[in-house]
């Protein structure tokens, strides 16, 4: 169990590239406040111990630790903002006042840095925010009634009773008193470890899905972290020529983020990362003859692999720079010849919105293709677009149970299909790919077709 105080006044890195953006709106930082002004137990915070001189990572709590750091005025963003603003402007005392009154500080703001401190500017400086004014919240009674409508720097003084303690708001964010967080804190991270940890103590406030679980337990991979940052799912704090080099510069994966968006993929929760990642794992994860698992699962597998394999191809830079080239470039023509893909394939008939069993399977299908047929691909794609409009439009059906084996069967049978009217050889096209990046994945769609049914 920790003070408040030990979580604010320690070096925290809240953007590990596997950490989700900030997901959290003013009311959701509002009520979290609230309940610490109310002694209402907060969930745990995991961090995990980097070095003795580097900030912990936060693995799981970021939203609830960016809400304190905000509201107390310490947050690094917000802390290293004010600093350049003070050496720009030190006969004003923008520090001084950013620490000591707010209100003030935002009125200065506007006259020295020429522009007001909008909402919008506010958030992207982590600056602080007001409690709630009104009774909708948790500031109810004699003592929490007064701090409606302020920031921290006006009520710090304010003396409050929280677990049987009277302390002022001052030393409730900023010294040792009763009212603590419970924190787990790894030295040596087992991801085994982690991803148990996230299932036993991830029980309040938005749970972690198996997405954000995935980008935790994996982040040591480079191959998870190129996925999160081709899906533009990254914080956009962090820097991909740190966290997924081997993709800086691989043409069209820039694009990638963009056509998955423009599918219908929106930005919350790594649904992008979601699509890629199972796209990505349906490529080159070679099940061995085994029955395909629940495609979340067969994406951890794949990880678990390289993961634990030092010599695993997919290490190696250069492979992962041509898998996302490849897959990059099939998104490219996937996108590039929307004749294909009439509304009632893509999801509902209304929309240009996708359904992800139909996106990964017709996308995998280029993918393959173009694997083993790059120079000639899109000739081939425009001399065959009747035959694969037809199929989509009649013959590839989406089950009406979708199950795991129906799922993968739904799957395999589009990709398969368009590999065959393209005119490519998949047997071919396996080999292509298990040479290109150490194995593939292309057998183990074809075995999880089902037999047609009988008449």
């Amino acid at each position: 169990m920790w003070p408040i105080s030990q979580l604010t006044g320690r070096k925290l890195n809240l953007t590990p590239s596997y950490q989700r953006g900030d997901v959290w709106r003013l009311g959701d930082r509002q009520a979290l406040i609230e309940s610490v002004l109310r002694g209402i137990p907060l969930p745990s915070v995991i961090l995990l111990r980097t070095g003795a001189n580097t900030p912990h990572d936060v693995v799981d709590g970021k939203q609830r630790l960016t809400a304190i750091l905000r509201f107390v005025g310490k947050h690094p963003t917000a802390v290293a903002t004010v600093a350049n603003a003070d050496k720009l402007h030190p006969e004003v005392g923008l520090q001084t006042l950013f620490e000591t009154n707010y209100p003030k500080f935002r009125s200065a703001w506007k006259r020295y840095m020429g522009e007001p401190l909008s909402a919008r500017l506010e958030d992207e400086f982590y600056f602080p925010f007001k409690l709630r004014s009104d009774a909708k919240g948790g500031l109810v009674g004699a003592d929490l009634e007064p701090l409606r409508g302020k920031y921290f720097t006006e009520i710090e003084k304010n003396i409050i009773r929280v677990a049987d303690e009277e302390v002022t708001i001052g030393d409730l964010f900023g010294a040792v008193v009763a009212h603590q967080v419970p924190v787990l804190e790894y030295t040596k991270a087992d991801p085994r470890q982690i991803h148990e940890v996230f299932k036993l103590y991830n029980k309040q406030g938005m749970h972690l899905n198996a997405e954000e679980i995935r980008n935790a337990v994996y982040h040591d991979v480079e191959l998870t972290r190129a996925i999160l940052f081709a899906a533009d799912d990254a914080s956009a704090r962090s820097s991909i020529a740190d966290a997924a080099p081997s993709i800086v510069g691989i043409p069209d994966v820039d694009n990638l983020g963009r056509t998955l968006a423009d599918y219908g993929f929106g930005e919350a929760r790594y649904r992008r990362t979601k699509v890629l990642g199972w796209i990505v794992a349906t490529l080159v994860n070679d099940s061995q003859g085994k029955l395909l698992p629940s495609t979340a699962r067969h994406t951890d597998l794949l990880l678990d692999k390289v993961q634990e394999n030092e010599a695993h191809p997919l290490r190696q830079p250069a492979r992962i720079g041509d898998l996302f080239g490849l897959i990059g470039r099939a998104a490219s023509l996937h996108s590039a010849h929307d004749e294909l893909w009439p509304d009632k394939f893509r999801g509902d008939g209304k929309s240009s919105k996708w359904q992800d069993l139909r996106l990964v399977g017709s996308l995998v299908g280029i993918a393959i293709a173009t694997a083993a047929s790059p120079n000639d691909i899109e000739e081939r794609i425009v001399s065959s677009a009747d035959s694969i409009r037809a199929a989509a439009q009649d013959e590839w059906k989406r089950p009406e149970k979708t199950q795991t084996r129906t799922q993968w069967d739904f799957i395999a049978k589009i990709a398969m299909g368009v590999v065959e009217k393209l005119g490519v050889d998949v047997s071919a096209a396996s080999d292509i790919i298990r040479t290109r990046f150490g194995s593939s994945g292309v057998e183990s769609l074809r075995g999880s077709m089902l037999p047609p049914k009988s008449e």
